[in-house]
């Protein structure tokens, strides 16, 4: 009798906890598995240093590599992720993971492969390039971006759901989706099965600005979508004294977007100025995009603090709801020996 007693107790226990999202532990994502050559980490503190195999990251990170350097990184769940020649790419922290296998990154400029093992039902995977999200469940694919902005999304197995600033698409095995820094999607049959070499040509077809005051004013525009959508869902989530599951979601996924999205934009607009300064087109347009970086950087701030706030809250009910339980069952047994 007493251990069926602790058995319902415990099983009583773990529905209420794991019925609430939890922010983020501080159990390690992944590890680098492989590294060729000089890569370098950008910790969280902003602090950095060179990456060596086996360096455990726990989201906040940003991995950049130099031309013919790349690294492997193997996460918690045995998905691969490569990180390829020439890039940057943002390892993010997923703020409420439930406890999930839950996985966001940012690729900021160059690109990554990605083989990403079959996924539960409330668990994802998610790539951000500065105009669109790649959603997956289990597949492998390559996402690439280019030096005049524009996104690369190429399959090998599965499928991969595609949401731009516009509107959506899935792209299936064998196909790809390039995506403008207007938002554009256009879909066709890859005619590459190695994503190296999709890679490799894409970013050579992709290396010159050819409207550079137009790339940057596109930049802007994107951000001012950005900061419009943020202000609006801001305001309705932060007169919610607790959050749904799904309002938790679609906050981290608002979170992420403005991290991602907005680092892609600016870089993709200083890269373009700095080649082209004296154009005072770009000059004004590049101007217009910092004034939306420092807008969308407050609104990042807000966001973090609000869900700072609903994971403390979350995690006093959780700590309350363990003591409750336990001064329930250990009320129970003294009513038993009575």
């Amino acid at each position: 009798m007493r251990n069926s007693i602790m058995k319902w107790s415990a099983a009583l226990f773990m529905i209420l906890v794991l019925g609430v999202q939890l922010k983020a532990q501080k159990e390690a994502l992944g590890a680098a598995d492989f590294v060729i050559g000089s890569v370098t980490v950008i910790r969280p503190d902003k602090t950095s240093g060179k990456l060596r195999k086996g360096y455990a990251f726990y989201g906040g990170e940003t991995v950049v590599t130099a031309a013919s350097r790349q690294a492997t990184f193997r996460l918690k769940n045995g998905s691969l992720v490569q990180v390829l020649p020439s890039s940057k790419v943002i390892f993010n922290q997923v703020k409420f993971d439930g406890g999930n296998d839950r996985y966001a990154f940012g690729v900021i400029q160059g690109g990554m492969n990605s083989q990403v093992s079959r996924l539960g039902t409330k668990d994802y995977y998610k790539v951000y390039t500065p105009t669109a999200v790649a959603g997956v469940r289990g597949t492998e694919f390559l996402v690439a971006v280019g030096v005049n902005g524009k996104s690369n999304v190429m399959v090998k197995e599965g499928a991969v759901a595609i949401d731009g600033t516009e509107r959506k698409d899935m792209v299936k095995a064998g196909e790809k989706a390039e995506i403008t820094v207007g938002s554009d999607i256009d879909k066709e049959k890859s005619s590459q099965s190695d994503p190296d070499k999709e890679f490799n040509a894409f970013m050579q077809e992709n290396k010159e600005v050819e409207k550079p005051a137009e790339t940057v004013a596109e930049a802007a525009e994107q951000m001012k979508k950005i900061e419009a959508n943020n202000a609006e869902r801001i305001e309705t989530l932060s007169k919610k004294e607790t959050l749904t599951e799904d309002e938790q979601d679609e906050l981290d996924f608002l979170y992420q977007r403005s991290v991602n999205q907005s680092a892609g934009l600016y870089t993709l607009s200083r890269n373009v100025f700095q080649k082209y300064k004296s154009n005072p087109l770009v000059k004004r347009n590049f101007y217009e995009v910092q004034k939306r970086l420092s807008s969308i950087e407050d609104q990042i701030a807000d966001m973090d603090a609000f869900i700072e706030k609903m994971s403390k809250e979350i995690d006093e009910f959780s700590d309350s709801t363990s003591q409750d339980i336990d001064d329930l069952q250990e009320n129970f047994m003294k009513r038993r020996q009575k």
